[in-house]
C-alpha cells in the first residue's frame, strides 16, 4: 500500500555530460572520414581548407555540435567551410 506522505529521499537529476574534447575532436573526424567528405591527409593538414575548416567545425565555436545528434550539422558546417576557406 502506498504511503501518504512523500519521500525524504531527495531524487537524482541526471545532467548532461559534455564530451572531452579529444573524444570530441575524435569523433568529428572519424564522422567526415566515414562519410567520405574529406581524407585524412587534407583534413590533418592545417594549412588546406580542409585542415582549416576541420579546426574550426571542432573549436569551442561550434561545441554545441555534438556527434551522434547533430551529424548533419556537422558535415553541412564543414563543407561550407571549406568552401569559405578555399575561397579565401
Amino acid at each position: 500500500q502506498p504511503s501518504s506522505q512523500p519521500s525524504l529521499t531527495p531524487s537524482e537529476s541526471v545532467q548532461p555530460s559534455s564530451i572531452p574534447s579529444f573524444t570530441r575532436t575524435t569523433k568529428i573526424q572519424d564522422l567526415l572520414l566515414l562519410s567520405t567528405v574529406s581524407e585524412s591527409d587534407v583534413l590533418n593538414d592545417e594549412a588546406s581548407p580542409q585542415g582549416k575548416a576541420f579546426l574550426w567545425i571542432t573549436s569551442e565555436t561550434n561545441s554545441q555540435l555534438m556527434p551522434g545528434n547533430d551529424d548533419d550539422k556537422i558535415i553541412q558546417r564543414y563543407v561550407l567551410s571549406v568552401l569559405y576557406y578555399a575561397l579565401n
